[in-house]
């Protein structure tokens, strides 16, 4: 008799085997369907949820503290949350390319958070995805070595924060911005990376998902 190993593989009558997969199981064709059908289904669920899609910084992390903060506000006010690693890659303009390339799948609501680069990036990316929201935090805009010398926010609602002691992005880039797109400006008594404004921002942010709440008729 033959052991029983504890794993299976789902099969139809007279079909040949399929992928052979790393455990030494094979995925049959009835299998793969299955797969499919699940990714589907998952794909169904997302779309009927607000998401909110976090970039961080140049040297930052996908979970850093401020996103970390961010998303606990963004989960409490039911989104779905995504935070992409971009860490590999230096080049502003390629996570650009590879946030549009995961990306967001149609959500009732989708909101794009940034940190300096990450802010850059979900700038110019809502050119294409046209998300309900923005939220830039010392948003890296108007840099010689970045290739959109003008980018513009296409969101219904854009939200700009800024620190006066910021000495890696000039608060006056932001100011030009925010006048230039009629954008929420906060400017904060803090450095780049705003770690010392935190309270300020989890509530400035928690405002701002409510504003993009009432602008969906929520």
């Amino acid at each position: 008799m033959m052991a029983n190993t504890g794993t299976f593989a789902l099969g139809v009558a007279g079909s040949r085997p399929g992928q052979r997969l790393e455990d030494g199981r094979w995925r049959t064709p009835a299998l793969q369907e299955l797969l499919l059908t699940s990714k589907d289904r998952r794909m169904d669920n997302v779309q009927q949820q607000d998401v909110v899609y976090f970039a961080h910084g140049k040297e930052g992390t996908p979970w850093g503290r401020k996103i970390e903060r961010l998303a606990e506000v963004a989960r409490r006010r039911g989104f779905h949350v995504e935070s992409p690693d971009y860490t590999d890659i230096p080049d502003p303009d390629r996570r650009v390319e590879m946030l549009l390339a995961r990306a967001p799948i149609p959500a009732r609501r989708l909101v794009l958070v940034g940190s300096s680069m990450g802010a850059y990036l979900s700038v110019v990316a809502s050119r294409k995805l046209r998300p309900d929201g923005l939220f830039l935090m010392s948003p890296a805009l108007y840099l010689w070595d970045y290739a959109d010398q003008d980018p513009h926010p296409h969101a219904r609602v854009t939200v700009v924060v800024h620190g006066w002691r910021d000495d890696v992005v000039p608060p006056a880039n932001s100011v030009r911005f925010a006048q230039k797109h009629r954008a929420t400006l906060h400017m904060v008594d803090s450095d780049h990376r705003l770690l010392d404004a935190l309270p300020f921002l989890t509530q400035a942010f928690d405002w701002f998902l409510g504003q993009v709440g009432e602008t969906n008729g929520g």
